[in-house]
C-alpha cells in the first residue's frame, strides 16, 4: 500500500513538470528548439540563436552591433548601398554595449572572414549583461557554460509573458512581428504598410508621439553609466584592431521626442567620450530624419528604409550635413557646440507651437 502512495504521489509531483516541459517544448515562447509548430515567432532569443546560426556559417564579413534600434536595418539594403560585402545584423533585444563586447570577441575568435563591425552607439540606458529573462541570456558558449544546462533551464521555465506574445502574434496579431533569422533584423509588416500608406493616420493613434517630455537633469549617475559602457566599447574597438577588423562607429538617430528627455550637458559628456575612443557619424540630432514621425514606428525605433540613408552617408555616397556630421578628436568641440545649438533652436520652437 505504501510503495502505491510514493507511485501516486511522484507521478502528481511529476505531471505538471512535465507539463511545463512538453509546453515549452512544442509552444517554444522563444524560439530555442526552432519547432516551428507555430508560423510566427514570439519573444525571440536572439543571443543564443544568433550564435547558433553562426557557428555554422562563416560567410559573413560585416557585421552590425546595436540594441533593438539597429533591429531594423535589413542587412540586403545596406549590402546594395556597400557592394562588395556580406553583412550579418547581430542586433541583440534590450542590448547595450556589453552585449557588443563579449559578442564581438566571440566573432573575432570564430570568424576568419570578419572585415568589419558596424556599432550604432545608443545612449546608455544599463551596463553588463541583463539576467533580466531567458530572452536576454548570453549563449552559454560566449561564455564558457554549459549549452546542456542551458537548455535544460529553458524546458522548467514558466515564461507566461512570452507565451501570450507568442500566442498573440499566431492569433488576433497574427503575423505583426517578422524575425529572418537569415539576415537578423525584425520588422513589422502591418505597420510598416500603414506607413506607407497613410502616415498621418499611423501617428495620429500613437500616443508616444504627443506624449509631454520634460529633459533630464545632468547627473553624475548617468555620466558614470556613460563611462562604464564606452569603457566595454573600448575594449571591443581594441580587440578588434589587433585583429586588423575596422570597427565603425555612429550615434543612433533617435526620435525628437527622445532627444527631448536627454540632458544637453550629459549629452555632451557622452558625444566627447565616444570621440576619445574613435571618429563616428553623430546622427543623433534634431533633423529632417528625426523630426519626421513617418520615419518611426514609435519614439523609438525608426524604420527599415531609415538606414539606407544612414550608409550612404558614412559612406560618402550623400553629404548632408544637416543630418549627420563625422566627429574626431579634433572636432569635437566644434561638434559640441553645434549640438547645443541644435537642441536649443529645436526645443524652443517646439515649445512655442501651438
Amino acid at each position: 500500500m505504501f510503495v502505491s502512495y510514493l507511485r501516486i504521489f511522484f507521478l502528481v509531483g511529476l505531471l505538471p513538470v512535465a507539463l511545463l516541459s512538453a509546453a515549452n517544448f512544442f509552444l517554444d515562447p522563444y524560439e530555442i528548439f526552432q519547432t516551428h509548430l507555430f508560423p510566427d515567432v514570439g519573444a525571440t532569443q536572439e543571443r543564443y540563436l544568433k550564435i547558433e546560426l553562426l557557428k555554422k556559417n562563416k560567410t559573413f564579413d560585416t557585421f552590425l552591433f546595436g540594441g533593438s534600434r539597429m533591429g531594423t536595418t535589413v542587412p540586403a539594403d545596406i549590402e546594395a548601398v556597400l557592394p562588395g560585402t556580406h553583412i550579418y545584423n547581430f542586433y541583440v533585444s534590450s542590448g547595450n554595449q556589453t552585449d557588443n563586447l563579449v559578442h564581438g570577441r566571440w566573432l573575432l575568435k570564430t570568424q576568419p572572414q570578419l572585415k568589419t563591425f558596424y556599432v550604432q552607439v545608443d545612449w546608455p540606458d544599463s551596463v553588463g549583461l541583463t539576467k533580466a529573462n531567458y530572452q536576454y541570456w548570453t549563449h552559454p558558449e560566449v561564455l564558457g557554460d554549459s549549452t546542456a544546462g542551458f537548455l535544460a533551464q529553458y524546458l522548467f521555465l514558466l515564461p507566461y509573458q512570452a507565451m501570450e506574445f507568442k500566442l498573440d502574434n499566431n492569433g488576433k496579431r497574427k503575423g505583426e512581428l517578422k524575425m529572418p533569422l537569415s539576415g537578423g533584423n525584425y520588422y513589422y509588416p502591418k505597420r510598416d504598410q500603414e506607413l506607407a500608406t497613410n502616415c498621418a493616420a499611423y501617428t495620429q493613434k500613437n500616443a508616444s508621439f504627443f506624449a509631454p517630455v520634460v529633459a533630464e537633469e545632468p547627473s553624475a549617475e548617468k555620466r558614470q553609466m556613460i563611462d562604464q559602457s564606452l569603457a566595454d566599447l573600448a575594449l571591443l574597438v581594441q580587440d578588434a584592431d589587433r585583429r586588423g577588423v575596422r570597427v565603425k562607429l555612429y550615434v543612433t538617430p533617435y526620435h525628437h521626442k527622445f532627444l527631448d528627455r536627454l540632458s544637453v550637458d550629459d549629452y555632451g559628456y557622452f558625444l566627447q567620450r565616444l570621440a576619445a575612443i574613435g571618429p563616428y557619424w553623430n546622427f543623433g540630432v534634431y533633423s529632417d530624419i528625426t523630426r519626421n514621425n513617418c520615419n518611426y514606428y514609435e519614439t523609438s525605433h525608426y524604420i527599415g528604409s531609415v538606414a539606407p540613408h544612414l550608409y550612404r552617408i558614412m559612406s560618402k555616397q550623400l553629404s548632408e550635413p544637416g543630418i549627420a556630421h563625422y566627429v574626431t578628436r579634433e572636432t569635437v568641440a566644434d561638434e559640441l557646440a553645434y549640438v547645443r545649438a541644435n537642441f536649443l533652436k529645436n526645443r524652443n520652437a517646439a515649445s512655442v507651437q501651438p
